[in-house]
């Protein structure tokens, strides 16, 4: 009696990478201004951007007394984003030059923070007391970073209470949601403070380091994410390959790899 046998079809899967230009910076939970101054979510990769490797089944009729093996159930595998690492490459090279380029602060302090108290002095200069702390944070552990101003001690003040309302932004600021933006901004008011006399290079060099943090970051996500892609297709091949020998195993089905044939030359062979 002639029975049917029913062969799954495997379909090539893809995958394509979404890096946003304006992507968040992520990592621990701490402020960027603490930076400064010393997982589950795989199971449901690429919800928008997944490919998702699907079963085709192709009825094929046989004759001849064949023992029906049941193929293995497989779970529907979503493939999520790859990353392009040139393209990564030269996103992080782009961004470090642009990071590296002079550019001067547009903003006022009211674009990072607002501070309301009265003002208390800070070394030589005056600024806001909600501003102290932020201040007295970054000189710990450093030198006195104010002592080559160049400027009268009147225009000090302000341009103190500048770089807190910077600090009060980062301490506000998780490394999980910190734009590339952000930081270009930080770093153009730095910047300008050094123009004036303020000793801040270390700071641009820890917030150039954050800066780069980002990128590894992904990459560290993208691969974790790859891996468990990984695994699941390592896992979905091994029951198809022992379906497949379950199939051969029987003698009577012997597939041909010869190509223009017929059907009816396979079947008759």
């Amino acid at each position: 009696m002639p029975e049917e046998i029913h062969a799954q079809g495997l379909v090539e899967s893809g995958s394509v990478v979404d890096l946003g230009h304006d992507a968040p910076l992520e990592g621990a939970g701490a402020s960027a201004v603490d930076v400064l101054a010393g997982s589950d979510h795989l199971e449901n990769i690429g919800a928008d951007d997944a490919v998702h490797v699907s079963e085709e089944i192709d009825e094929v009729g046989i004759t001849g007394e064949v023992t029906v093996v049941s193929p293995p159930r497989r779970p529907t595998i979503e493939v999520g984003s790859s990353i392009d690492v040139s393209s990564l490459s030269s996103e992080v090279a782009a961004f470090l030059r642009e990071f590296d380029a002079r550019a001067p602060n547009p903003h006022p302090e009211q674009f990072f923070w607002s501070f309301n108290g009265p003002l208390v002095p800070f070394g030589d200069f005056w600024v806001p007391n909600d501003c102290s702390p932020y201040l007295s944070r970054l000189s710990a552990g450093h030198s006195d970073f104010t002592k080559g101003f160049k400027l009268s001690i009147g225009l000090g003040g302000p341009m103190m209470s500048l770089l807190g309302s910077v600090l009060a932004a980062m301490d506000e600021s998780s490394l999980e949601d910190v734009t590339k933006t952000q930081i270009l901004a930080w770093r153009s008011v730095i910047q300008d403070l050094m123009d004036v006399g303020f000793d801040l290079g270390f700071m641009m060099e820890r917030l150039r380091q954050m800066a780069q943090c980002v990128f590894g970051k992904r990459l560290t996500d993208e691969i974790k994410a790859l891996q468990h892609q990984i695994a699941l297709l390592q896992d979905s091949l091994a029951k198809l390959t022992a379906y497949q020998d379950a199939m051969m195993s029987t003698g009577e089905v012997v597939p041909r790899s010869e190509r223009g044939g017929s059907f009816l030359d396979s079947l008759l062979d």
